[in-house]
Formats: structure tokens, sequence, C-alpha cells
């Protein structure tokens, strides 16, 4: 997994708490990354939900179904509503932001071209 940079050293679990706060995980992975990126974070931590037995039962029901324990399922689609609740919040660009840069980068790549003609000759 490449990181868009590097991550801090945390003393302890609540200065990692007070920084995750204040930063986003896109600052440091791909969006792509993401559900890899949390699972790599070694560090996990038992929390307790209320559900209703009849969603539960369900969910136990799906995991059987997929060959795996319930709580694993659960986790995993925690881990999906992140994802996508992170990708809403990123500002998605225009139209014109996208052909902007394309436009840029093609008229970067030219100069690039001409730079290596002009050197061959």
């Amino acid at each position: 997994m490449k990181t868009k940079r590097p991550l801090p050293k945390f003393k302890n679990v609540e200065e990692e708490s007070i920084f995750w706060r204040k930063h986003s995980i896109l600052e440091f992975v791909d969006e792509t990354e993401i559900l890899s990126f949390l699972r790599q974070r070694n560090r996990s931590k038992a929390v307790s939900l209320r559900m209703e037995p009849v969603v539960l039962e369900q969910a136990k029901r799906i995991a059987e179904t997929r060959a795996v324990k319930y709580q694993t399922l659960i986790r995993e689609w925690i881990y999906e509503g992140l994802e996508k609740e992170i990708a809403s919040e990123r500002p998605r660009q225009t139209d014109i932001e996208i052909l902007t840069e394309l436009v840029m980068d093609i008229g970067k790549n030219l100069e690039d071209l001409r730079g290596e003609i002009i050197t061959t000759e």
C-alpha cells in the first residue's frame, strides 16, 4: 500500500484519537486503499453494540452463507459504510476542473516531447 505521506508515531491511543479527529484518512492513503489501510492498523478495540435480535439473527444467517463469523461480517459492513461516507465527503471535481487538468497534462506532455525532440536533433 502506498501512502500519500507518512503516518506519525503515536505515544498512546489518546494521542492517536486526537490526531484522527483533526485529520482525514485521505491525507495519508488513496481513496481506493482506505479499507486496506483501516485493516492494517493492528490495534483494535472491542466494542459493544445493541441491536434487535431479529437483525442479529439475519446477520448470523448471512454470515453463515458466506462462511464467515457474524462479527467479521458486521465489521466488514462498518468498513464499507465508512468508505462510502468518506468518499461522499471528498469534494468532487466539476467537469470543467477535470477537463482543465487533462488539458494541462496534455500541454505538459507536449512540452516534454518538444524538449526530447530538440535534444535528440
